[in-house]
Order: structure tokens, then C-alpha cells, then sequence
């Protein structure tokens, strides 16, 4: 294999198993591996968008095997450009100014693209079609759809929001939300989590519950759950108490609706101040023995949670917080027109960092 082949496979490969931008990888320094002091590999690079320099990003021992076998390769090649040595891919062009930097987006992605249409064009792909053929088009195969599936991947192995968010260079987990389709099963794991904690307003607890109880006897409402059995079947369309929910008894919360409740209890606080000398005092009741319901509830629910182990906790955070964060039913990728998970993601089991 040829210095230049070589040095596109291992874009490639960096690029499907590192998640990291486009840009992110042509430019890696060329002493980009290094190793903790308990031996973990890990790489340093630069990120331009957000404009951070020396990251560090845990990677696979099989990775890190890619990059030494690169670099031992990269000393054997000639004519380098002084000012492009101290790149992982520099430049193989050998006159001109991009001979000085790495190698360019443009010398990546005309060769990957090659490698695409060759593959779809192979005798075994185009005759099977349990085979991805069709699926091997440019509104699928981009380049930054390999971040995507980076981060669906560390979704789908039930690693927890803010390491995602931190693996992918997010300032906000919501951004790590529109990389990442949560998939059902773990809707199940973190519902079953969360629900340990339900309580009905007076307090007393209601769970837990498994995903098809939870599925089959409530409806979400604003402020948690109804378990009104009109209003269920109408899949939350005919509250019979015009979403007070707070003076119901079909009323459910947990803690994952502690933000929603905490900000209507700002809300109806806020609208108690306004109403002031124009209301009549039947108003101001209403309004006061709304919010004590609410508070009661709030209350409540953080007495289950210091209940907890601190073991607990953490996994009801994380539950929470995958609740919150990941709408609940995902949109048809076809019909949102967003980024597709790509073909042949490899999947370790093991030799991980």
C-alpha cells in the first residue's frame, strides 16, 4: 500500500471510530497519541468551531494501534514540507502553499467518495439486497455523519449524559440530544428508574411500575402524570379538571418533573402578585391553594429522594436527565430530513479504555 493510501485509510478510520469533526482530524498534531500513567491511550487535538486547543480524548487500544502504525509509516516518507512535518496527515502535495499544512478536505473527500461508488459497484453489493446499496448515497454517507454515529454509539451503550456531552466537545447536552436517538429499551430502563419515585399528591408513593403499566395506565401532562381513565384513553385530551392537576387524585409526579413543577409554582406565584386589588378574594384562594398544592407536592418529593442511596441518586439523575433532555418519540429520519446512523459500525466488546 502506497504512503498516500495509507495515510487516507487511516483517515478514514480515525474518523469512524473517533467521532470527531471533519477538520478536527485532518489537522491532528503529529504527536497526537499519548498515554495516561496507568497506561490509557489518549489523543491531544485542536478544535477550531469552538476555538479550544490541546483536548484530550480517551480512544481504544485498537485506535491507538491505527495511529502508531501511521506514524511509523510517516517516517519513512520523503519530501515532506518543513512547515507540514508536525502534522499526523501532512500535505502531500509538494510545491505550492498547500504543501506547508495538512492535508486539505478537498484530498480526503474526492478519494472517500471513490471508495463509496467502488463499493456500491461491487458485483456481491449490487446482486444481494439484503446488502447496502442503496444505502451507500451522499446524503448518508457524510463525512460528519460518523460524529453522529460516535455519539450513538456511547448512547446506545448507556453511557451517561454528561460524559457524552463531555466526549463530544458540547457546551450543552441538549446539542449532544440532536446527535443521538434514544432507543426504546433504555426509554424503558430510565421510565422503570424514575418511576420508583412516583407519588400521588398526598404524598404516598405509587410505584414502581414496569414500562407497559406505565404505558397502558397514564398519560403525560405538564406537570407529571394522569392516570384519569377517560382522560388516558383520550390520550390526554379530556381532563375532566382543566389541568389543575394539583387538586386531583388521579394526579401523579416524579423526579423527573420536579423543573416543570418548580416553574409553575414561579408561575402562579407570579400571577397571584399581578392580580393584586383587581381580583376578587375568591381569585386569590384559587390561586394560593394552587401553589400549597403544588409545594406540597415539591415537598414530597424531595423527602423520597433523600430516601435515597447515594447509588440511587446518581442513577435517578441520569434517568432525569435522559428523560428531559431526548424527546420521547423521535421523528422518521426519512421525514426530518436529519442524519442517518451509517452502515458497519464496528462494535467492541472488549480492549476498551
Amino acid at each position: 500500500m502506497s504512503g498516500t493510501s495509507r495515510c487516507l485509510q487511516t483517515i478514514y478510520q480515525l474518523l469512524r471510530d473517533l467521532g470527531r469533526r471533519p477538520t478536527e482530524i485532518y489537522s491532528l498534531p503529529r504527536d497526537t497519541l499519548r498515554e495516561t500513567d496507568d497506561g490509557q491511550p489518549y489523543i491531544i487535538y485542536n478544535s477550531h468551531k469552538t476555538d479550544e486547543y490541546g483536548l484530550e480524548l480517551p480512544i481504544h487500544r485498537s485506535t491507538a494501534r491505527v495511529i502508531q502504525t501511521w506514524q511509523n509509516a510517516l517516517q519513512s516518507i520523503e519530501d515532506v514540507h518543513p512547515d507540514a512535518a508536525g502534522y499526523l496527515f501532512p500535505s502531500p502535495r509538494r510545491y505550492g502553499p498547500q504543501s506547508r499544512t495538512h492535508i486539505t478536505p478537498t484530498g480526503f473527500h474526492t478519494n472517500y467518495w471513490r471508495w463509496i461508488d467502488r463499493i456500491r459497484k461491487l458485483p456481491d453489493v449490487r446482486a444481494d439486497p439484503t446488502k447496502p446499496a442503496d444505502f451507500l448515497t451522499r446524503s448518508r454517507m457524510g463525512l460528519y455523519n460518523w460524529r453522529h454515529t460516535y455519539a450513538q454509539r456511547l448512547s446506545d451503550n448507556s453511557t451517561p449524559p454528561d460524559v457524552i456531552q463531555e466526549l463530544m466537545n458540547h457546551k450543552s447536552f441538549t446539542t449532544s440530544t440532536g446527535y443521538i436517538k434514544i432507543t426504546r429499551e433504555r426509554q424503558r430502563q430510565a421510565i422503570e428508574t424514575v418511576n420508583s419515585t412516583t407519588i400521588d399528591r398526598r404524598g404516598l408513593l405509587h410505584g414502581p411500575k414496569d414500562y407497559a403499566a406505565y404505558v397502558r395506565e397514564s398519560v403525560a401532562t405538564p406537570l407529571g402524570l394522569c392516570t384519569e381513565p377517560s382522560n388516558v384513553k383520550a390520550a390526554g385530551q379530556s381532563c375532566p379538571v382543566r389541568n389543575k392537576c394539583g387538586g386531583c387524585q388521579y394526579y401523579r409526579a416524579n423526579l423527573a418533573h420536579l423543573p416543570q413543577i418548580d416553574a409553575h409554582i414561579v408561575a402562579l406565584t407570579a400571577d397571584l402578585a399581578a392580580a393584586g386589588d383587581i381580583a376578587e378574594p375568591w381569585i386569590h384562594q384559587s390561586l394560593k391553594a394552587e401553589i400549597s398544592s403544588y409545594k406540597r407536592m415539591r415537598t414530597a418529593l424531595l423527602k423520597e429522594k433523600s430516601k435515597l442511596t447515594p447509588e440511587d441518586k446518581a442513577a435517578i439523575d441520569d434517568a432525569v436527565t435522559l428523560l428531559q433532555q431526548i424527546p420521547p418519540a423521535a421523528p422518521h429520519l426519512e421525514a426530518a430530513g436529519e442524519r442517518r446512523m451509517l452502515p458497519l459500525t464496528p462494535v467492541r466488546t472488549a480492549d476498551r479504555t
